[in-house]
Formats: structure tokens, C-alpha cells, sequence
């Protein structure tokens, strides 16, 4: 009777381990396929760093003494909803010539258009060289249908939407890809906003 219930209490131990090993290969897999998801469709859900004490320039400073109007956030506003329309959701990953022509014909794609809002930035610390980056990255795009280059803008766009010009927090999600944020956050520079700086000057 004992040697029997040994035997059995060795199987059951032993069928639990593999049972416990194949849970573990099982979530490994689970969370590789989560990152590589996330890697492969940025565009999906946002960006993944959160400023930690969750404040946004428009919190932090006074827009309206620097001379920014509010007519200036409603256009990136729309600038921001437009990429979205066009990138959001996996979106980017369908685009075609027909949504690189209306993309063009909104105006996202004009250069001028983000040398502009750089000059009614000018006094934000750091705007004036995001909107150029803009601007570079709009030229590329246009020349080239280079997508990484509005997957950047995009990103750019939603952090003065959602962390720079509004003066309340958002739930929308911080890409961390601006010089501007850094420079009222007293946060370092991200690596991606060091990649896109980098990836401006080659072009």
C-alpha cells in the first residue's frame, strides 16, 4: 500500500512539474508575441513611456504669456486627428497611392506647414526645432512615400496634442519623441526622440 501511494504521489509530482513548465513556455510565448506586436504595429495603441508626474507643458508654464494662441493647438489638434484617420489602428500598414495623394491634398505633407506653427511656437523652448524636424520629415515623406518618416510625425503631433499645448492631462498615451517636453519636464531626452533627430539630420 505505502510503495504504491509512493508511486503515485512521484507521478502526480511529476506530471504538476511538466504541467507548470509547459504554463511557463506557454506565457513566454504569450508575451514574445505581445512585444513583437508592439513593435511591429507602433501605430495600434500609442506610445508605452508615461511622463511620472503626469503634467503637461501647458500645466507647467503659462501658454498664454508665451504668446501661444489657442487657435495654434487646434490646428495640431486637427493635424493629430488627420494622421490618425489615415495611421491609427494598423491603418499605415494598408496605405496605399491613393491615401499617400489625400494625405498630400490635406496639406499633412507640406513642409510650410510646420515652419509655420514653428514661428507661432517660436517662445515654447524647443518647438521651433520639433516643428522643423516636422517640416524635414514632411519633405521626406512626400518625396520618398517614406512611411517611418509620418509614423514619426504622427508621434510628434500627438505629444503637443496631448502633453505640450493642453493644459490638463490626457488619456492619451506620451510617445516621448519631442525636445520641447524634455525641456520643461526636466527629463532627459528619450532614445526615440534622439533616433528621430538622428534620422532627420541624414535626410
Amino acid at each position: 500500500m505505502s510503495a504504491s501511494f509512493n508511486s503515485l504521489s512521484r507521478k502526480t509530482r511529476k506530471g504538476t512539474a511538466s504541467d507548470m513548465i509547459a504554463i511557463v513556455i506557454v506565457l513566454a510565448v504569450i508575451a514574445v508575441i505581445a512585444y513583437v506586436s508592439g513593435i511591429l504595429k507602433p501605430e495600434s495603441g500609442g506610445g508605452n513611456i508615461l511622463p511620472s508626474d503626469g503634467q503637461t507643458v501647458g500645466q507647467i508654464v503659462n501658454l498664454a504669456n508665451l504668446g501661444i494662441e489657442e487657435s495654434t493647438h487646434r490646428h495640431i489638434t486637427k493635424l493629430h486627428k488627420q494622421f490618425n484617420a489615415h495611421l491609427g489602428y494598423g491603418e499605415w500598414e494598408k496605405l496605399d497611392g491613393e491615401g499617400w495623394d489625400a494625405m498630400a491634398k490635406e496639406g499633412l505633407l507640406d513642409p510650410m506647414v510646420y515652419l509655420k506653427l514653428g514661428d507661432e511656437l517660436a517662445k515654447l523652448e524647443g518647438a521651433e526645432d520639433d516643428m522643423t524636424t516636422l517640416a524635414i520629415l514632411a519633405k521626406h515623406a512626400s518625396d520618398h512615400q517614406d512611411v517611418q518618416s509620418i509614423l514619426y510625425m504622427h508621434r510628434i503631433l500627438q505629444d503637443f496634442d496631448y502633453w505640450i499645448l493642453a493644459d490638463e492631462p490626457s488619456d492619451g498615451e506620451y510617445w516621448g519623441v519631442t525636445q520641447t517636453y524634455p525641456n520643461y519636464s526636466l527629463k532627459p531626452l528619450t532614445q526615440d526622440a534622439k533616433e528621430i533627430i538622428a534620422f532627420t539630420k541624414s535626410k
